[in-house]
C-alpha cells in the first residue's frame, strides 16, 4: 500500500490493511487533507489487483446553489452577508456561528464571522491556537475562499473562535482565536474571484482540488498605430483562463504598457512556478520574442514560459457581437421580465432574478454599456424594460454617472446624463526630507501601484529603522489605496493594510538599492511571520518588543487611516484638483457623494 498527497508520497505509522467479515479495514491519517490510496491485493494463484482509493480527513463539504443565491456585489447587505456565513460549513465540528460584524464604511471592508461552542462543553486540545496549519485555519481558509467569491467589494474577511459560549450579545475579547485573509492574496493565486463566484461548477471543482482557477499567466505582445500614436510594442499582462480573449481586453489602455520593466514588476509578485503563455501578434519577428522571452526568464522563479505567434485579428473576439454578448445581455433582461408578473416595482423583479442580473453586473463590460445606453437612442426603454436598462447602466457606470436624483424616469435620467471622464493622475509622491520616510514612500508606492489603472496613495506608519553594517532595516505598516477620478468624482477601487519588513543596502556613493522586502503572511502565521522578520539587518538578533508593537497597532489603525486621507487630499491639491468628492456606493441605498476638499 502506498498513501498519496499533494502528489507526493508520504508515510505515517498505521497498521496493515485488514480483512474482517469480507470487508477491508484501513486506517485513516489523523491530519486533514485529501489522501490518494494505491492498494495492490495479490490473489495467490489468482493474480493481482490494484485499486485506487480517494480518503478526505476532515474535509469540508459546500452547498454553494444554496449559498450562491446570496451573492452580492456588496458588503453591508445584512441579510445577504448573514445567510452566507450561516451556510458555510464550520471548521470544526464543535462549534457553531453566532454572529457577523461589518466594516464597509472605510476600506478595507471587513466581514468578521464569529464561531463559539454548540454545547458547554470542554475543547480538548491547546487554547488558543497558535500552530500554523491547524485544521480551523485550513477550513477557515477553504471559507474564506468561498466568501471573497461570494462578495465582490470585501477585502478581508475574519473567522474569530471564542471555547466558552456566550451570554447573547457579542463579546470580542472573549474570541481569542482568529484567522484573517486577504482578497489580493487569494486573488494573486486564483485570479478574479467576482468570475469564480458566478461560476459554481468551477468553484466546486476548485473546492474539490480537481481544478485550478487560475490557468498561468498571459502576456500580449502587441503593435497597433492607430490605438497608440506610435510604433512601439505594448505589452499587456492577464489572468490565464479557458477563453480566448477579446479585444477590449488586451488592447485595455489601462492596463496596457510600453514599459518591459512594468511587466517585470508585475511577475515578481506571482509565487514560485507560475506558468506564463507569451502570445504575440505573427507581424512581430522570432528574433524580437526571443530576446524578450530571455530578459523575462528567471522574474518568477522555476516558472514555465511558452512563446506563439498568432493572428490578433482572428484569436482575439473583435467585437461584442462576435461573442454573442448583445444576445446574452437580451436573454438575461428577458428573464428578469418574465416574473413575477403582479408587482410593478423593477427591484422586485431583480430579486427574483438576482442570477440574471448579477450575470449582466458581472460580465457586462464597456461595450455592453454601450449597447444598453445606445437603446435610450432608439427609444427602446419603456416601461420595466427601461427602468432595469437604468438601474444596470447604473451600476456599470457607477462614478461615471453624473445624475443622482434617484425620482427621474429612464428617459428623464438619459436626457441629463453627461458621463463623467477619467483624469488621469501620477502615483503620489513624497516630498518631505527624511530619507528613511522617502526610501519607504518609494518602495511602497513601487510594490503595491495598481495595475488596473487608476493612481496609488500610500500611508506608511513606520516602527523604527535600524543599520547594522551596511544595510538598513525598515519596519513599517503601510495602507495602500488605489483610486479613480472621474472629472471631480473619485472612486475608492480597492484598499489594504500590511505589515512589511524592507531591507536596503547601502552602495558605495551613499544611495540605497532595495535588497529584501518581506510582507507578513496570511491566517495563523501573520504573527509568527511579523515575529520573524523583526530582527536586525546583519546579525539576525531579534529586537526586543517590536512584533509586539506593530501587532497591537494593527489591531487599531485609525492614525494609518488618518494619514491616508491626509494624503489623498494632499495628493489631489498639488495636482490641482479641487472640489473632489468621493464616491460612496452602498448595497440598499442610493450613493452618495462625500466632499473631500
Amino acid at each position: 500500500m502506498a498513501i498519496y498527497k499533494e502528489g507526493e508520497q508520504i508515510g505515517f505509522e498505521t497498521e496493515e490493511p485488514s480483512f474482517m467479515n469480507g470487508s477491508l479495514h484501513i486506517q485513516a491519517p489523523s491530519e486533514a487533507g485529501e489522501y490518494i490510496y494505491v492498494l495492490i491485493l495479490i490473489f495467490e494463484y489468482m493474480g493481482t489487483v490494484s485499486y485506487v482509493l480517494v480518503v478526505r480527513v476532515d474535509m469540508i463539504s459546500y452547498n454553494l446553489s444554496e449559498i450562491s443565491k446570496y451573492k452580492t456585489p456588496y458588503v453591508g447587505d445584512n441579510s445577504k452577508d448573514s445567510h452566507i456565513a450561516g451556510l458555510l460549513p464550520v471548521p470544526h465540528s464543535y462549534f457553531k456561528q453566532q454572529y457577523i460584524s461589518i466594516e464597509s464604511s472605510y476600506k478595507p471592508y471587513n466581514l468578521t464571522i464569529y464561531y463559539e461552542p454548540i454545547a458547554d462543553s470542554e475543547y480538548e486540545g491547546e487554547w488558543p491556537i497558535t500552530e500554523p496549519g491547524h485544521v480551523l485555519e485550513t477550513n477557515s481558509r477553504t471559507n474564506a475562499l468561498v466568501v471573497f467569491s461570494m462578495i465582490d467589494n470585501l477585502d478581508e474577511v475574519t473567522f474569530a473562535f471564542r471555547i466558552s459560549q456566550s451570554d447573547g450579545e457579542l463579546d470580542e475579547p472573549k474570541y481569542n482565536t482568529t484567522y484573517t485573509f486577504h482578497r489580493a492574496a487569494f486573488e494573486e493565486k486564483y485570479g478574479d474571484l467576482t468570475m469564480l463566484g458566478s461560476d459554481i461548477v468551477l468553484l466546486e471543482d476548485l473546492l474539490a482540488g480537481k481544478k485550478s482557477a487560475m490557468k498561468g499567466l498571459e502576456l500580449y505582445v502587441w503593435r497597433d498605430l492607430e490605438l497608440t500614436g506610435n510604433n512601439d510594442l505594448y505589452y499587456t499582462l492577464l489572468m490565464g483562463t479557458n477563453r480566448n480573449k477579446n479585444r477590449g481586453e488586451v488592447y485595455d489602455m489601462d492596463i496596457a504598457t510600453s514599459d518591459l520593466k512594468v511587466i517585470k514588476q508585475k511577475l515578481s509578485m506571482y509565487s514560485s512556478g507560475t506558468y506564463l503563455f507569451i502570445m504575440h501578434d505573427i507581424e512581430i519577428d522570432k528574433k524580437t520574442m526571443i530576446e524578450i522571452g530571455d530578459d523575462l526568464s528567471g522574474i518568477i522563479k522555476n516558472a514555465s514560459i511558452s512563446i506563439g505567434g498568432v493572428d490578433f485579428s482572428d484569436r482575439l473576439t473583435v467585437d461584442i457581437e462576435n461573442d454573442k454578448s448583445f444576445e446574452f445581455v437580451e436573454n438575461n433582461l428577458s428573464i428578469i421580465m418574465s416574473s413575477p408578473k403582479e408587482s410593478s416595482n423593477p427591484m422586485d423583479y431583480i430579486k427574483a432574478h438576482q442570477m440574471e442580473y448579477g450575470n449582466i453586473i458581472k460580465y457586462g463590460n464597456e461595450e455592453v454599456l454601450e449597447y444598453l445606453l445606445f437603446q435610450f437612442e432608439n427609444n427602446n426603454v419603456e416601461g420595466l424594460r427601461g427602468q432595469l436598462i437604468m438601474r444596470i447602466c447604473k451600476v456599470l457606470l457607477g462614478q461615471r454617472n453624473n445624475v443622482m436624483d434617484e425620482s427621474l424616469s429612464p428617459m428623464e435620467w438619459f436626457d441629463k446624463f453627461d458621463m463623467r471622464q477619467e483624469i488621469i493622475l501620477p502615483d503620489f509622491s513624497y516630498d518631505g526630507t527624511d530619507l528613511v520616510e522617502k526610501l519607504v514612500y518609494e518602495t511602497e508606492i513601487e510594490k503595491n501601484k495598481s495595475n488596473r489603472g487608476g493612481f496609488t496613495i500610500i500611508a506608511p506608519r513606520i516602527f523604527g529603522s535600524y543599520e547594522e553594517e551596511n544595510k538598513l532595516k525598515v519596519f513599517v505598516t503601510t495602507f495602500t489605496s488605489s483610486y479613480r477620478l472621474y472629472g471631480n468624482v473619485l472612486s475608492h477601487e480597492s484598499g489594504g493594510i500590511v505589515p512589511v519588513a524592507i531591507t536596503y543596502i547601502k552602495n558605495s556613493d551613499g544611495s540605497y538599492s532595495l535588497e529584501e522586502y518581506n510582507r507578513a503572511m496570511d491566517g495563523s502565521y501573520f504573527a509568527s511571520s511579523i515575529k520573524e522578520f523583526c530582527t536586525m539587518p546583519v546579525s539576525g538578533k531579534n529586537i526586543n518588543g517590536l512584533a509586539d508593537e506593530i501587532l497591537d497597532n494593527y489591531g487599531d489603525y485609525e492614525d494609518i487611516k488618518k494619514l491616508e486621507r491626509e494624503n489623498l487630499i494632499k495628493h489631489l491639491n498639488a495636482n490641482n484638483q479641487y472640489g473632489v468628492y468621493i464616491y460612496n456606493e452602498h448595497y440598499d441605498q442610493p450613493s452618495e457623494l462625500i466632499p473631500l476638499n
